[in-house]
């Protein structure tokens, strides 16, 4: 229901491994990231689940002759329980959904500042 993307696009002299290393210091504040070899990764952990909604986090990193490019997705979604809550107690229990949506701008905010601090660790400035 609540989704966002987010990507950051950089050159470098760094050697790849370096480079993902930097990504999984920068993201690890969003939680234990996964990278498969083909460059996708998700971020899993519960720092941002919470009652009556879970969240997914995923992207991807493409590198090509120095330059990189990091995606990273997330989307939050409200359980079966926080509908029950928001139809039986409506229109009061519609505020049950400020709760996935003060996490998607949580995540927001944590990714942005992540691709910032990747992109200023690996190009130095």
């Amino acid at each position: 229901m609540f989704s966002g993307s987010s990507d950051v696009t950089f050159q470098s002299t760094m050697p790849p491994a370096q480079v993902v290393e930097n990504l999984k210091e920068c993201l690890e504040s969003l939680g234990r990231l996964s990278l498969e070899k083909n460059g996708s990764f998700s971020i899993g952990g519960t720092k941002f689940k919470g009652f009556g909604y879970k969240s997914t986090i995923e992207g991807n990193v493409r590198a090509k002759e120095g330059r990189y490019s990091v995606n990273v997705d997330w989307t939050v979604k409200p359980e079966i329980v926080a509908w029950l809550i928001a139809i039986c107690a409506f229109p009061l229990g519609l505020a049950i959904f400020v709760l996935p949506y003060n996490a998607k701008s949580e995540i927001e905010r944590k990714v942005e500042k992540a691709l910032s601090a990747l992109k200023f660790n690996v190009t130095g400035g």
